[in-house]
């Protein structure tokens, strides 16, 4: 495949004109003098390429989106070949496509939710957006126009629109985005030594359970609309939940009658080892909210899907939410070919058996590193946390660290998740070959050393 090399001019109207997430080009510069920005000009499989010709292993770039694959020419051919046929009408006055009916179709047999409605957006966010509207008319509906309130964990990821990122349970999404959204109200997450009730050493409790119940009779039942959570949290670090948290997560919102949403966006298409993370718990919701994966990250797709009573009020009793490109048929196209390959190449399999030789290579990084703190991992969905020096609370170092790792070959999200700790996520495509996972781990394992 020939490499595209990017001219001066268009690296700099990437450093002046366009927004890049956590890019602060004057610690780079002061770092690195001239070596920022990079560009991605290709990928193939778990692998891309920067224009200085590097290889890297991507293991978060694509941030969980890319679980088939770079360079999926059965992708590209699908998306062309439906852009050939017809490629865009809105979902409006009893119009639809071909495309996203047959998409509707396959994922119903998919999804944790008995005979589902869709309604379809571009994003997590929007998805997200979407069902807090959904959430607030269904009861609404039915008689109970005061339950609005929306609870979420502490320390959840669920988008950056205004409701979505209020309902981001953290500070650093909040800070410039005041004021915030109301009707919103968080709860404590599952994550021992983060949920306020017990500590990584003695193990989790169940107390943060117990909490969403105190937290709905705090605020009055006849208040609460819907309960939002990632089976898997993946901010900060990857938290797994204890194996009792969601049988009593799903009593509790039966019991006070809340929606229970569940929000899959990184989740979601065999990041876990299964086809869905709910499948782990037996998790039933009311809500399921997919992006990412959906299209193998090879054209924006997301969508809300509704259990039947929520489906018949949203169809039968129209709902006015506009989304142009809700159920796109050019991304319709490319979530169909991303099932074929899912399916045919038995990735969540994989990503079940590659997961196995993750924790193992982590396990034994860990065992032979004091700065690593503590890893988590289902799959091929992992996170690793360690100390970071210096007295910006670990800035530089894990500047330093992403860059190191890159020099490794290996290019992965580093971030700051308390002062002086940082960690790692880990969530490569799901072709990743064994001994990447075992290069890509062992380049962590001397990047973190690298910085101390």
């Amino acid at each position: 495949m020939p490499s595209v090399t990017p001219h001066d001019g268009s690296r700099e109207t990437l450093r002046t004109r366009v927004k890049l997430l956590a890019t602060d080009f004057a610690l780079l510069d002061e770092l690195f003098p001239g070596e920022y920005p990079k560009m991605i000009v290709r990928g193939e499989g778990s692998v891309i390429w920067d224009d200085d010709g590097r290889e890297l292993v991507d293991t978060g770039l694509h941030w969980g989106a890319t679980n088939i694959g770079h360079g999926r020419k059965e992708i590209a051919t699908a998306i062309a070949a439906q852009a050939e046929r017809f490629e865009f009408g809105a979902l409006y006055a009893g119009y639809g496509n071909a495309a996203v009916a047959e998409l509707t179709e396959r994922l119903a047999s998919l999804v944790p939710i008995d005979d589902p409605g869709f309604a379809f957006s571009s994003s997590g966010s929007e998805a997200n957006e979407l069902a807090f509207h959904i959430a607030r008319a269904y009861h609404a509906r039915r008689g109970e126009p005061g339950r609005v309130k929306i609870i979420s964990r502490s320390g959840g990821y669920h988008g950056s629109s205004l409701a979505a990122v209020t309902a981001t349970a953290l500070p650093s999404f909040h800070d410039h985005s005041m004021p915030l959204a109301p009707g919103f109200v968080y709860t404590a997450q599952p994550s021992p030594g983060r949920c306020g009730y017990c500590t990584a050493e003695t193990g989790c409790t169940l107390d943060c359970a117990e909490d969403l119940e105190r937290t709905i009779a705090r605020e009055g039942p006849e208040t609460v609309a819907a309960f939002i959570a990632e089976p898997v949290g993946i901010q900060q670090a990857v938290k797994v939940t204890h194996a009792a948290y969601w049988d009593r997560v799903q009593e509790i919102c039966r019991a006070y009658g809340v929606l229970l949403i569940s929000d899959e966006v990184v989740n979601g298409f065999g990041r876990t080892g299964k086809l869905f993370a709910c499948e782990h718990w037996e998790i039933r919701p009311d809500m399921h909210i997919l992006a990412k994966g959906i299209t193998g990250g090879y054209v924006p797709l997301a969508a809300t899907v509704m259990s039947p009573g929520i489906r018949d009020m949203v169809i039968q009793d129209s709902l006015v939410h506009a989304n142009t490109w809700a159920g796109h048929p050019v991304a319709c196209a490319a979530a169909l070919a991303t099932l074929d390959i899912l399916e045919r190449e038995d990735l969540c399999a994989q990503a079940a058996r590659k997961g196995e030789l993750l924790r193992d290579a982590i396990d034994d990084v860990q065992s032979r590193n004091d700065c690593i703190l503590r890893s988590s991992s289902l799959g091929l969905l992992a996170s690793i946390e360690y100390r970071l020096p210096g007295d910006d609370g670990g800035k530089r170092a894990a500047t330093r660290l992403r860059h190191d790792l890159c020099t490794r070959g290996v290019f992965a999200r580093v971030g700051i998740s308390a002062p002086n700790v940082g960690f790692t996520t880990y969530y490569p495509a799901l072709v990743i070959d064994d001994a990447d996972i075992t290069r890509s781990i062992a380049a962590l394992d001397s990047g973190i050393r690298a910085v101390q």
